[in-house]
């Protein structure tokens, strides 16, 4: 008999978002829409969560995560001649937040709303 589980997609959501970390990081990248750079995100974790010794490592592995769970988006844009990469929450991380919430909490107010 073969164990009931989550489908993939749900288990990797609730991993990414069972980092306080990598929540750290969505709540940050819904408050833009255009998204953030890689440096933007590194120094708002770093100078939110007080965490002095972030690794560039680290926090590929974190991004890499939500993004692997379809939480966060990268995209590559041209401004003003250079190539930017943003990362930005998706439409999924925000109803993710919004039914945990609702469950736990009584609301579905997302709290960068």
């Amino acid at each position: 008999m073969e164990a009931e589980t989550l489908p993939e997609p749900v288990t990797k959501g609730l991993k990414a978002l069972s980092n306080p970390v990598r929540q750290a990081i969505i709540l940050y990248l819904m408050k833009f829409k255009r998204g953030r750079t890689y440096k933007q995100i590194y120094q708002h974790i770093r100078d939110s969560l007080n965490i002095k010794r972030t690794g560039a490592g680290t926090l590929e592995y974190h991004l890499g995560t939500l993004y692997e769970a379809g939480l966060i988006e990268c995209v590559i844009q041209s401004e003003k001649g250079r190539i930017v990469k943003r990362y930005r929450a998706t439409e999924l991380s925000e109803k993710l937040l919004e039914a945990i919430l609702k469950v736990y909490m009584g609301s579905a107010e997302c709290p960068t709303r």
